[in-house]
């Protein structure tokens, strides 16, 4: 193919985008929105453009419809859609619409007329023949390859919405009747038959779109907001520890000098001791219950065990001379 035709096609594909706008079917009735919407979409899509003429460039020979040659502006068949699939269910929430795009890739054709007029190792570098995209889901227009028959020109819609902070996507990929819209010179019926292709294109991206909204508000984190942090948060907290009961109160709160056998002898008494001092040893006559427990008799001292030595609160006890009991 000679190198005019190629710049013929390619001056076709930059000028014929602006020759008249692409007409779409509005709602009946205009849609009552019962959320809050932001238009985020970026200024610089909305004209009519390639995306790259580079043919190293990822996005060589994708065509975009800018919003600036539709009427009216797509986004109302979005409300429109939103408001008859989920009325009430989206009351509230913070609507932000971050893209709305309209391609024509012809990136496969182009790469393909290209490959045909130079041949050699530096121009199959250059032309990469398998990159029709920058990704399969890009607001650019991208797509991958077998998503359509070889060599035909695809007609991709996107659109990237989030709905409170929560990203959701909307995607339609068919087979464009034309590479490239329809100039002033087109037929009444070519415009029609243009102007409804891409109204099924829209009404399929944003279908999708409603699809995957549904299935996020139907889950439990979509219906609710913060699920997760409010069953933290009113956690029930654990029961506060009891104290043990396997010892005996007065064996609890004695010191930490406090022998067991005395604590052993106090079990009997009415009254237990203040918190931190040690009871001193005192010898009752008779008794009621008494639970003494007598050390072994000495050797050679008459089977007579000396009486214990008394301990003041605030002296320590005297040292006994353990060599009777050795």
């Amino acid at each position: 193919m000679p190198l005019r035709t190629v710049v013929a096609i390619l001056a076709v594909l930059l000028l014929t985008a602006y020759s008249f706008p692409t007409v779409l079917t509005p709602p009946g009735e205009a849609p009552q929105p019962v959320y809050t919407f932001h238009d985020l979409r970026d200024p610089k899509l909305d004209k009519s453009k390639n995306e790259s003429l580079m043919i190293t460039n990822c996005a060589y020979g994708a065509l975009r419809i800018g919003r600036r040659d539709f009427d009216p502006d797509p986004v109302v068949l979005l409300h429109a859609m939103l408001v008859e699939r989920f009325g009430d269910r989206l009351a509230g929430r913070r609507l932000e619409l971050q893209a709305l795009t309209v391609h024509i890739n012809n990136a496969a054709m182009l790469r393909n007329m290209m490959g045909q007029m130079y041949t050699g190792l530096i121009p199959d570098l250059l032309n990469d023949r398998k990159k029709v995209g920058c990704a399969a889901e890009d607001i650019r227009g991208g797509y991958m390859l077998g998503e359509v028959e070889a060599g035909l020109s695809p007609l991709i819609v996107a659109v990237h919405l989030t709905i409170d902070g929560a990203p959701h996507r909307g995607r339609s990929i068919a087979v464009a009747d034309t590479p490239y819209p329809r100039g002033k010179k087109a037929t009444e019926a070519q415009r029609a038959e243009w102007n409804s292709q891409l109204e099924s294109a829209i009404a399929a991206a944003l279908a999708d779109l409603g699809d995957r909204i549904e299935v996020a508000l139907s889950s439990p984190e979509g219906a609710v907001q913060g699920t997760d942090e409010a069953s933290e948060t009113n956690a029930p907290s654990a029961p506060p520890a009891l104290p043990s009961q396997s010892m005996p109160a007065q064996i609890q709160d004695a010191g930490p000098e406090t022998p067991v056998a005395e604590a052993s002898a106090s079990e009997g008494s009415t009254a237990a001791p203040p918190d931190g001092m040690t009871p001193p040893r005192t010898e009752t006559a008779e008794p009621a219950e008494p639970e003494v427990i007598e050390p072994p008799a000495p050797a050679g001292a008459g089977g007579q065990a000396p009486p214990p030595a008394a301990n003041p609160p605030s002296v320590d006890p005297p040292s006994v001379d353990p060599s009777p009991l050795r």
